[in-house]
């Protein structure tokens, strides 16, 4: 309720270039004064995609998440 009367009064803004925000929530509306959801579940299309969008493969964590060394400086 608290985003809802930050939304119609005026108080709550959300920046133009954050279009997942936007998104997001043109899927709520609300029915009997309770925030309903559009689609068939808690994990829609819209949530998998964006799941995706930062999964990554074991490989390219490992490679990632390796000791930095600079033996130049002493530091290993």
């Amino acid at each position: 309720m608290d985003m809802l009367q930050r939304m119609e009064s005026g108080r709550f803004k959300v920046f133009k270039h954050l279009n997942d925000w936007f998104e997001e929530f043109r899927l709520y509306h609300r029915k009997d004064d309770k925030v309903v959801r559009e689609g068939d579940g808690p994990y829609g299309c819209h949530e998998v995609r964006n799941m995706l969008r930062f999964a990554s493969t074991t490989r390219s964590y490992q490679s990632f998440r390796h000791t930095l060394v600079y033996p130049k400086y002493g530091i290993a």
